[in-house]
């Protein structure tokens, strides 16, 4: 008797049924899994969607489950005599820290660029000698890689200029990534892409006789190498103090004053210069912006009433176009001079 054979396709059918579901069990393993791209999208930017790396606001929830301890423990007191209070944690733990070569710290910000969280550290005025170079150098700012918190890598330090504790000191620190800042063409996107941006105070209160400060931009890519980018003011600053940079927007909100432009101060002297800086490297001063009363030529001085509430509302509205403010005159009961 002879045997009678199936036709090729039916004879194939089976092996091609077990070879899809072979992927069909294994593909979806793979790619949870994790990174088959060897770590090809660590320059990928991982900034949140929070300001000031954009515009989501989040809500905060106090789940006292996690946070049984609804009231604050007794300090524990030095046993010397002095009555200080000894170092204490609530609902937090201590795993790891860095001497900082001794330098005191007013803004602390945490990055993460590619695969990795860098501690910007911003300090105070004074000197301290630099563990790296062993070079006494004025304050400025700390670079840290905080990967691993409990093991933090001293990485580099931005020297400062010397001064006096209220003239020197870089007690500011914001960071964008090149990837999240807006840009103007694909030419402008590409020179930015994979890279990061320190934006910095360089003083702080100067004085208007004698102003010495500037906004500097480092890149900070290579946090062991930063270099400097450019420096965005032309004249010297005076009184320079916190400033914002908005990472979705480009728009940076720089708290300082130029003593030749003549603004009208009580206290502070200071006031908003507001620059575009979607591209680091080319900052584009937009206007300065002040309280009512405080632009160049005002004949008021003095401690001031604020505006009533429809002028607020008018002067906030004046921030929705920073090119174009609103013209509208806002009545303030400023006293004259």
């Amino acid at each position: 008797m002879r045997s009678v054979g199936l036709p090729p396709a039916q004879l194939r059918q089976p092996k091609f049924l077990l070879v899809l579901l072979l992927l069909i069990a294994v593909v979806p393993v793979y790619v949870m899994a994790g990174d088959h791209d060897h770590d090809r999208d660590r320059d990928r930017d991982h900034s949140p969607d929070y300001p000031p790396y954009g515009s989501n606001v989040p809500t905060a929830h106090f789940d006292h489950k996690v946070r049984p301890q609804l009231a604050v423990p007794q300090v524990t007191l030095l046993n010397d005599g002095t009555g200080r209070v000894a170092q204490s944690s609530w609902n937090m733990e201590l795993l790891g820290y860095d001497t900082l070569d001794g330098r005191s710290t007013y803004q602390p910000l945490v990055v993460r660029q590619g695969d990795r969280y860098i501690a910007y550290m911003a300090h105070h005025a004074g000197t301290a000698i630099n563990r790296l170079t062993l070079q006494v150098e004025p304050n400025g700012t700390s670079l840290l890689d905080v990967t691993d918190p409990s093991h933090p890598v001293y990485l580099s330090h931005i020297p400062g200029f010397a001064g006096s504790l209220d003239a020197a000191g870089n007690q500011m620190a914001h960071v964008c990534s090149g990837d999240v800042l807006p840009s103007n063409s694909r030419a402008e996107a590409q020179r930015k892409h994979g890279k990061y941006y320190l934006l910095r105070s360089n003083g702080n209160s100067s004085g208007l006789s004698t102003p010495t400060e500037t906004q500097q931009i480092w890149d900070v890519t290579d946090p062991s190498h930063p270099t400097l980018l450019t420096t965005i003011n032309t004249n010297l600053y005076s009184n320079t103090h916190k400033n914002w940079w908005e990472c979705d927007t480009g728009i940076a909100y720089l708290v300082a004053n130029d003593p030749t432009q003549n603004w009208v101060h009580s206290g502070s002297t200071q006031h908003l210069k507001i620059f575009n800086l979607h591209d680091p490297a080319n900052p584009e001063y937009i206007r300065d912006f002040g309280m009512v009363g405080q632009q160049p030529g005002s004949a008021t001085s003095g401690p001031c009433t604020p505006p009533l509430a429809k002028d607020r509302l008018l002067r906030l509205r004046a921030f929705t176009d920073l090119y174009r403010p609103v013209a509208k005159r806002i009545v303030s009961t400023c006293p004259t001079a």
